[in-house]
């Protein structure tokens, strides 16, 4: 019942970039979502088969459009509750959501690059190095993902595992 718990508040709160993520939270919503996005591409090609639809089939192109502008919906939610777990969970952590926007701007800056840049040494030089910084602040960011959050009340809102009970003393 935990783990629905976690995938129940982040989608409630997917719009909300303010108060706290536990580990938990975070990393239960992204197995959550790795396993819609599964779903999805396998709804899809059964959805086909089911159909009849094979490569020639007039049947594929209607059913393609359809399936893709109802998943294009459903992965723009689920892009959006990412990231505001995402930040919370840094929020959890004592870290500002521009991390995360460091991180996001850096991989969109690579990915620009590598496809519009001409390829001459010097492009691919520049190219590496983007990319290294890219694995680079993946790999700072899995490790923040993975640490425990700080004790108690931090700038970002109370502890979400040890919520503070105001009326001890009522």
């Amino acid at each position: 019942m935990e783990i629905l718990r976690h995938c129940q508040r982040c989608l409630i709160g997917w719009r909300t970039l303010r108060g706290r993520a536990t580990r938990g939270e975070f990393w239960v919503f992204h197995a959550m979502l790795v396993v819609v996005l599964f779903l999805v591409v396998l709804g899809y090609f059964f959805t086909l088969s089911a159909m009849g639809a094979d490569v020639d089939s007039p049947m594929r192109k209607p059913i393609t459009i359809t399936y893709i502008v109802l998943s294009a919906g459903l992965m723009i939610f689920l892009f959006i509750a990412s990231v505001s777990v995402t930040v919370r969970r840094l929020h959890d952590r004592n870290r500002s959501g521009k991390w995360y926007l460091f991180y996001a701007v850096l991989s969109v800056v690579q990915a620009v690059y590598s496809q519009f840049v001409p390829t001459n040494d010097t492009a691919i030089m520049i190219g590496a190095g983007l990319a290294g910084l890219v694995l680079l602040s993946t790999l700072i960011g899995f490790i923040l993902m993975c640490l425990k959050g700080t004790d108690g009340v931090n700038n970002y809102g109370a502890d979400p595992q040890r919520p503070i009970d105001l009326n001890v003393f009522a």
